[in-house]
């Protein structure tokens, strides 16, 4: 096969995976650190337009000063049913946040798919030595994604997440938390020429002369 062949295969791979690099949910401005009291499970509702997959869980750490637990994160549907779930510590990765006042800190996971509807996430404190940001503005939102209500909970982690769930009031319009970083799921059109460039690539890798 002639290289230039092999080189616009490949660059048809590439260029078609290109187009789903991982996008931050939302972020947010204003609001005020808050510690955790009786509820210990923080989070919000969203609802989706397009299929997504998910690939990393977050938190936010204030300061940032990093965290001191380590916090479960999750995100649900509305039967209850926990789709995906990581832990988030200082190992993570950061990305900062455009507010200005702490950093996002994503734990990969492996990817999960989002069909289009409703979810819930959120996220577990522990005790009360990591503070959470409420009373937010939510801001930079994607444009497939409609942010819901703020959410908590008693309990372990997670529980009684999903529906029915307690709407905060106090936190109102925003409990930040927990986000989440996901890829757009290619259309089918997409994923054929992806594995068409694949294909071309392995055949001409078998085809090269051995030296």
């Amino acid at each position: 096969m002639k290289f230039s062949s092999l080189a616009a295969a490949a660059a048809l791979v590439v260029s078609v995976s290109s187009q789903a690099a991982p996008v931050m949910a939302l972020d947010y401005s204003g609001g005020a650190n808050f510690i955790r009291g009786t509820f210990a499970n923080f989070g919000w509702s969203f609802t989706i337009s397009e299929q997504r997959w998910v690939t990393a869980l977050g938190l936010l750490d204030l300061g940032p000063v990093g965290l001191n637990d380590a916090h479960q994160v999750g995100i649900w549907n509305t039967a209850g049913q926990l789709l995906v779930t990581t832990t988030v510590d200082n190992a993570a990765s950061q990305v900062a946040s455009s507010s200005g006042i702490g950093t996002w800190r994503y734990a990969d996971v492996a990817t999960t798919l989002l069909d289009i509807g409703e979810y819930v996430i959120g996220a577990y404190y522990p005790s009360t030595a990591d503070a959470f940001r409420a009373q937010v503005q939510v801001e930079d939102v994607a444009p497939w994604l409609t942010y819901g209500d703020s959410l908590v909970t008693l309990g372990a982690f997670g529980d009684q997440f999903g529906k029915p769930y307690a709407v905060s009031s106090a936190g109102a319009p925003g409990f930040l938390g927990p986000n989440f970083l996901s890829q757009e799921v290619p259309e089918p059109a997409s994923l054929v020429l992806m594995l068409a460039g694949l294909s071309v690539l392995a055949l001409a890798m078998r085809r090269r002369p051995r030296g």
